[in-house]
């Protein structure tokens, strides 16, 4: 009989993984074949090195292991030397593939260096004028320029003591922050990428020192002042001395507008945020289940996953999947208001309060009313009992004690407890 299976090499398992995409398996089930020269084919016609004709499909014998080897030696077989394996191209290149060296995305502009840790957040912050052109006549705007040393990049935004109506009719951004060449000869317009990784020599905190006028990207910019954190890195970095500080403006713009109707640096500067870093907080998720607390037979069966983020107090919900129901979310993340207990009870008076739902009130067994519907919380997942014992300090003995008992170690937690006795 005869049995036929596809495998993989060694190496090909051991740097490629054990999921090639590929088909493979049993190619010819166990069976008797037919010999092209009549009867059956036996073990006394294999030989290394000879050509297998089965059901058209041509094989050719290699190798052999070792009992296999033993046994036609002892038979009286004189096997053939061994022919090595043909090269796969599609498996080479899938290895060269896999071997290639990682690459690690780099947030910062341009790839600059990792700034000191006295940098790493730092924003200053200048009064300046941009000079327009209005109807072929010079003229110049109000301006704040921001600087951030930590990856060298320069920011332009209208000032909010603007007008209202001027604020609508011009972009409060005037300059994203980017890169700005310190020899900037050109017309005003776009720089592309490329020419601006040709760059060497960029614009540095020096050269804002007011009273100064630079050129960016073809537009004049006059610098006339600095607020205090300002005036302060000049000087222990450049020595710049009596920088003139930011100008004071009044103006009759409406508080609820968003401006103390002061001065220029209603503009708060604040470091770049980078997408994609979370705060460690923001990653402890905790998910407990949940299921209506309803009268009603026919929601009996709904279940659905409630989601607690520790970082900011937010709730989201989820209803699962069920037969006749395609479940999907019910909640968004958002903050839970608890329902007050007086007031009107149809209202949305009921769910003004600013008091939320928070991790002390998320127990086994504990009903929760959000915006009208209740909720019975019903299990947790095991590390929900981890992190609550890691901070037990700050969260309520009774969501410890109904996830011990959930989870059967009711003896543990009064060992603890017991410990924490003694030790006392």
């Amino acid at each position: 009989m005869v049995l036929i299976t596809g495998e993989w090499g060694p190496d090909f398992c051991d740097s490629l993984g054990q999921n090639s995409g590929l088909d493979q398996g049993r190619q010819l089930s166990r069976q008797r074949v037919p010999h092209p020269d009549g009867g059956l084919w036996h073990w006394t016609h294999l030989n290394l090195g000879m050509d297998l004709c089965l059901y058209g499909r041509h094989y050719i014998i290699c190798d052999c292991d070792a009992f296999t080897k033993n046994f036609l030696l002892s038979e009286g077989t004189e096997l053939e030397k061994p022919l090595p394996i043909p090269v796969d191209p599609y498996n080479v290149l899938r290895k060269s593939r896999a071997e290639s060296p990682s690459r690690w995305s780099d947030l910062r502009p341009h790839s600059a260096p990792l700034a000191p840790s006295g940098l790493r957040g730092l924003v200053l912050k200048f009064d300046a004028m941009v000079e327009e052109s209005e109807g072929g006549r010079p003229a110049a705007s109000p301006a704040v320029v921001l600087y951030r040393p930590e990856d060298k990049t320069v920011e332009l935004r209208r000032p909010s003591h603007l007008d209202h109506t001027e604020i609508k009719k011009f972009s409060p951004v005037i300059l994203r922050a980017v890169r700005v060449p310190k020899y900037d000869t050109r017309k005003a317009g776009f720089v592309d990428i490329g020419e601006e990784e040709q760059m060497e020599v960029w614009l540095t905190p020096r050269d804002l020192a007011p009273p100064t006028s630079v050129t960016i990207f073809g537009r004049r910019v006059m610098v006339t002042g600095c607020d205090d954190q300002t005036r302060r890195f000049l000087l222990e970095y450049y020595g710049v001395e009596n920088a003139p500080g930011m100008k004071q403006i009044e103006t009759t713009k409406a508080d609820e507008r968003g401006s103390s109707g002061r001065t220029q640096s209603d503009i708060v500067p604040r470091p770049l945020v980078r997408r994609g870093i979370l705060d460690p907080r923001d990653a402890t998720v905790l998910r407990f289940s949940a299921q209506l607390d309803t009268p009603d037979n026919k929601d009996r069966d709904r279940n659905f996953i409630l989601i607690y983020h520790v970082a900011d107090a937010t709730v989201e919900i989820k209803e699962l999947a069920r037969p006749g129901g395609l479940g999907g979310r019910v909640l968004s993340r958002s903050n839970v208001p608890k329902p007050q207990p007086k007031g009107d009870e149809r209202g949305a008076g009921r769910y003004a309060s600013e008091d939320v739902y928070t991790l002390n009130d998320l127990y086994i067994g504990s009903i929760l009313d959000v915006w009208g519907r209740r909720y019975g919380i019903t299990g947790a997942d095991r590390y929900v009992l981890s992190y609550v014992r890691q901070h037990a300090e700050e969260i309520s003995p009774k969501v410890l004690s109904s996830l011990a008992t959930f989870f059967g170690e009711e003896s543990q937690i009064a060992a603890e407890e017991n410990q924490l006795h003694v030790d006392g």
